[in-house]
């Protein structure tokens, strides 16, 4: 882990264009942007939740321990995706974690006070991570439904269409 003196209006982000000059110019001095390398912990189970995540170069995997000691991957974060948003609900300690998936990767540590400070003035900025969180409530009862109701095949074919769909790029004219 290391620490990185870059400044945040750098970014473009969907986060970025909910923002106003005053409220960037705020966040700017609150947030600190570091890097990872392959396989470095960001947060772990049991850690404190105080800040959320932006991520700005390389894939982080997000996940949880099952009892029976398995690794559950619960979302692979892309650039501009935010992650550990579940801090601006409660202050209770992480239950899953977030390990740096390629060499190099960036990450925006952005602290709860300030967004909570953020989202008192602008509400507009609150539905936008009530839209966070539910989409990712949304993709997960897809995937609970895809697993109870469909083969192996068709739940890889249907995961591949899907990141087709949402993070996918058109390449041609056909």
């Amino acid at each position: 882990m290391k620490k990185l003196a870059l400044p945040f209006r750098v970014m473009d982000s969907s986060l970025h264009q909910k923002l106003n000059h005053q409220e960037l110019d705020y966040l700017s001095q609150h947030v600190e942007c570091i890097q990872f390398n392959k396989k470095e912990v960001i947060y772990d189970h049991g850690s404190e939740s105080d800040s959320i995540f932006l991520l700005a170069k390389g894939s982080v995997k997000l996940g949880s321990i099952l009892d029976e000691g398995k690794e559950l991957i619960k979302y692979i974060a892309q650039p501009g995706d935010l992650f550990g948003e579940k801090a601006l609900l409660n202050d209770t300690a992480r239950e899953s974690f977030a390990i740096s998936v390629r060499d190099n990767a960036q990450v925006w540590r952005i602290p709860v006070y300030a967004l909570r400070k953020l989202m008192a003035s602008n509400p507009e900025l609150a539905l936008y991570f009530a839209g966070i969180i539910q989409n990712r409530l949304n993709t997960m009862e897809r995937r609970l439904g895809n697993f109870v109701a469909k083969n192996a095949r068709s739940r890889i074919v249907d995961f591949i269409k899907y990141n087709a769909e949402t993070r996918g790029k058109q390449i041609g004219y056909e």
